[in-house]
């Protein structure tokens, strides 16, 4: 019999207690975080051959880590193409999309406050605003935002699961996503936006390996400054055909499966 061999993909390596404290993170939630990390080193361990999905993933794992296992893979979070039945054109782009978990890296609270920011100003008319998660929201911030749905400037999926199909309807409808986070290793929301050739915003401090500023992404340096984010989302709608094709060109050379099936042969 030939021995089973254990290829582990560990999406995130536990970082710093102060780098999840800038993130917005309480000390309960990094304690939380931190066993669960406990639990992945175990597996670790054991495994013939780890898979870290970015630069800084792969670097902190070196430096903390690397002990417990030198058998280390760079390899990018990987993806089917599921956009085949959808209509990419640029003019069926019609939000300005967060898409995933509430978590407190997420900047959430930025993006809600940049929404209810253009809801006064009058920005953004000709678009509307999408918030698509599972994650149930505070009832104070939920009250705040249906007041955004009644007035048709938002749509807001929250408090349940959205079916997969239902997330790339999303996806393939956002003129762009918010990526501005506070910190993350990798996020998946990125390739999947790329997937559906839809561009970013990124916090400039967390940018990584797969976003080029102006090419498939724009950059910010303050994820609470509402200006710099409406003359970030200002740059992708000018240049929206260009930013699109670009996005979808860095998902079919950067997390298309089949450009990996010799590598893993």
């Amino acid at each position: 019999r030939h021995k089973a061999k254990i290829y582990y993909v560990y999406h995130e390596p536990f970082d710093s207690i102060s780098n999840y404290r800038k993130g917005g993170f309480s000390y309960f939630k990094i304690f939380k975080i931190f066993l669960i990390n406990v639990i992945n080193l175990f597996i670790v361990a054991l495994s013939d051959k780890i898979f870290l999905p970015s630069q800084k993933s792969y670097t902190i794992f070196q430096s903390k880590y690397k002990k417990l296992n030198s058998e280390l893979v760079l390899l990018p979070l990987i993806f089917d193409d599921e956009s085949q039945s959808f209509n990419l054109t640029t003019q069926k782009k019609e939000y300005i999309s967060y898409i995933g978990t509430v978590a407190e890296d997420h900047a959430f609270d930025e993006f809600v406050e940049f929404v209810l920011f253009c809801d006064e100003n009058n920005h953004y008319n000709e678009l509307k605003f999408l918030i698509a998660t599972k994650s149930t929201l505070d009832i104070n911030l939920k009250s705040k935002l249906l007041k955004l749905v009644e007035n048709n400037r938002l749509e807001l999926y929250q408090g349940k699961d959205i079916s997969n199909n239902e997330i790339n309807i999303c996806f393939s409808k956002s003129i762009l996503v918010w990526n501005a986070y506070h910190r993350s290793n990798q996020s998946g929301v990125l390739p999947k936006s790329f997937m559906f050739a839809t561009p970013v915003i990124i916090q400039r401090n967390n940018a990584n390996e797969f976003v080029r500023e102006g090419y498939n992404a724009i950059f910010i340096n303050d994820n609470s400054n509402v200006n710099e984010i409406k003359q970030a989302i200002d740059k992708i709608i000018v240049n929206i055909d260009e930013f699109s094709q670009n996005s979808r060109n860095t998902f079919l050379e950067k997390f298309y499966f089949r450009n990996y099936i010799n590598y893993f042969n």
